[in-house]
């Protein structure tokens, strides 16, 4: 039987690189190895216009997640991605999430659709909100020699700006030089899983309509079509990584040896492997048993109840375990009488955590 073709991953293509290769090209043979920021520093001073853009946000948060990690995070497969995207939250609160790192590069197999719409790489920040200008523009106009704007829009009323909120690039996928950005303060990420169309997570989250940058332009359906389903995928990593964080589930290194970047990888890049933990549970489940085929969408629940904070947990914040059922745990030997319930598995779950 033929083997399937294990897909290259992509990784996000930054701006910066693109600025740098270009500017290289035409500057004097003394400037060819000048620092990527004096390159850029050159190229606003021709194109001062684009210090008025949201290029600006763009290019600082690449620069700053190059500083800050370089990490790139890979779902094992595509078809964890999609049990990610398709998984069922009962969440109240997103303010004790967690990332695999607080600055990462999402990186995706080469041909992940999900519900037709191709799935783009990202670059990730969680972040307090009003801390982005402070730790991430103003260190990018400092290191180019210029003074910035602040790049976030305005929070709705009643939204605490010192809390966490996550943004979201990636590139536009009709405009190879444009860059679509999504800032989603943490309490209105349990609205945004919750929603029930595109339009209505743009209305949550909103735009860069009430900024001051110019050339802002309204995604189009294609692009809400793509930010729902990337936003969704990046907010259930962190909340897959928040249930599963002590099951070593992210690992350093590509998911296989045979896996590859589709693009060459810089010196500064750490590629880490998020895996799915019922794949793992399913194996061992399997080993010398015949098992029933019976799957079940993966489930994640935040603990509220202060039983769930005693003993060892008893100095975590309520709200900060969310617990994982995946489709693994409900495979069950084939002549097992017992069906256990979606609340006995939750509470199997929270005991193991």
């Amino acid at each position: 039987m033929k083997q399937k073709k294990v897909q290259p991953y992509h990784l996000y293509p930054r701006l910066i690189d693109h600025v740098v290769k270009a500017m290289r090209k035409h500057v004097p043979k003394q400037l060819k190895k000048a620092p990527d920021e004096k390159l850029i520093h050159d190229f606003l001073m021709i194109e001062p216009k684009i210090m008025e853009t949201l290029t600006i946000p763009s290019m600082s948060e690449e620069w700053n997640w190059e500083r800050k990690s370089g990490v790139v995070i890979m779902p094992e497969d595509e078809s964890m991605m999609q049990s990610l995207y398709r998984a069922k939250f009962e969440l109240d609160s997103a303010r004790h999430l967690k990332f695999p790192s607080n600055s990462f590069m999402l990186a995706v197999p080469s041909q992940c659709e999900i519900d037709g719409y191709q799935i783009k790489p990202a670059i990730v920040h969680w972040h307090p909100f009003e801390a982005f200008p402070e730790d991430f523009y103003e260190p990018f106009g400092r290191a180019l020699g210029f003074t910035f704007g602040r790049g976030t829009p305005r929070l709705r009323e009643g939204l605490d700006p010192s809390l966490p909120a996550i943004s979201i690039l990636f590139q536009d996928p009709v405009n190879k030089e444009g860059r679509l950005r999504l800032v989603v303060h943490c309490d209105d990420i349990p609205k945004v899983l919750s929603a029930g169309s595109p339009e209505e997570i743009l209305d949550i989250v909103g735009n860069f309509d009430n900024s001051s940058y110019k050339g802002v332009i309204k995604p189009n359906q294609i692009d809400l079509h793509i930010q729902a389903r990337l936003l969704k995928l990046v907010v259930a990593i962190g909340v897959y990584y928040t249930a599963t964080e002590d099951s070593n589930t992210l690992q350093v290194g590509m998911p296989s040896s045979k896996h590859r970047f589709s693009q060459p990888k810089a010196s500064y890049v750490k590629p880490m492997t998020l895996h799915s933990l019922a794949k793992r549970q399913s194996r061992e489940q399997a080993e010398g048993e015949e098992l029933s085929e019976h799957r079940r969408t993966w489930h994640f629940r935040q603990l509220r109840h202060s039983r769930y904070y005693q003993g060892e947990y008893a100095s975590w914040p309520e709200g900060s375990r969310i617990v994982f059922v995946s489709d693994a745990l409900v495979v069950r030997r084939r002549h097992s009488k017992d069906s256990p319930s979606d609340d006995d598995m939750l509470a199997a779950a929270a005991n193991k955590h």
